[in-house]
């Protein structure tokens, strides 16, 4: 259902609706989420806490191509700037 990436870079460029897990040694892995679950917060939450539940989400990018958006956030919390 979802496209599921690695990335070893801190530095990166997102395709639409991809969400970024971080750990503490940097960026563990994307998830990419179709357009229509990225506009349910809370499913996306319920979702990122059974990939694992102590995962903390960096943000989620609503551009075509934007950077990587440096550091952590709590999860449930969304980053979108």
């Amino acid at each position: 259902m979802w496209n599921t990436k690695w990335t070893l870079s801190h530095q990166t460029t997102l395709e639409r609706g991809q969400i970024f897990f971080v750990t503490r040694e940097g960026v563990d892995k994307a998830i990419c989420f179709p357009e229509e679950t990225m506009r349910s917060k809370l499913l996306v939450a319920a979702v990122c806490r059974y990939v694992h539940p102590s995962v903390e989400i960096s943000a989620i990018m609503e551009k075509q191509h934007a950077s990587f958006i440096r550091g952590t956030a709590n999860l449930g919390r969304f980053l979108t700037e």
